[in-house]
């Protein structure tokens, strides 16, 4: 009996070590395959770029460069001007023209001042301006309003 199941596990054995074997090989032959199509891919593209095609798409990455608003940055410098007597409802980017939108809720309109102020003092945005602002409530009341600012490219 043992002699059977030392029969059986050999021959399991060789045939694990034979799909082993096998996997390697198929997986340098994909390896080779992969290396060779790189490098033709390579070359055929390099081929392919004109100096006006390398000019277009230098313009094209300067243009997403420009269009792409720096969250990071952005958050950053907001949250360190905003003050506990604001909250924040909305942030809106217009890449179009390198601007944002920060729609905001106050307990007061020196509050929203203090706010606007305190953005102009970051560094990441000029020209903070507010846009509107109206207000809530009758008796105590509650000032919302539209701030608009633009970002200072940091390359």
């Amino acid at each position: 009996m043992w002699g059977l199941v030392g029969l059986i596990f050999t021959f399991e054995m060789a045939i694990a070590a034979w799909r082993l074997q096998s996997f390697q090989t198929t997986n340098a032959e994909l390896a080779s395959q992969r290396l060779q199509l790189s490098v033709k891919g390579v070359r055929a593209d390099r081929a392919d770029l004109t100096a006006d095609r390398l000019n277009e798409i230098a313009v094209a990455q300067a243009m997403l460069a420009d269009l792409s608003l720096p969250w990071d940055g952005m958050l950053t410098a907001i949250e360190s001007a905003r003050t506990n007597r604001v909250l924040i409802d909305a942030i809106q980017q217009r890449p179009e023209n390198g601007g944002l939108s920060i729609t905001v809720h106050c307990e007061s309109f020196d509050g929203l001042v203090e706010f606007i102020e305190r953005l102009e003092h970051q560094a990441a945005l000029h020209d903070v301006r507010l846009v509107s602002q109206s207000l809530i409530g009758i008796e105590e009341y509650t000032v919302r309003a539209v701030i608009s600012a633009d970002w200072r490219k940091m390359r």
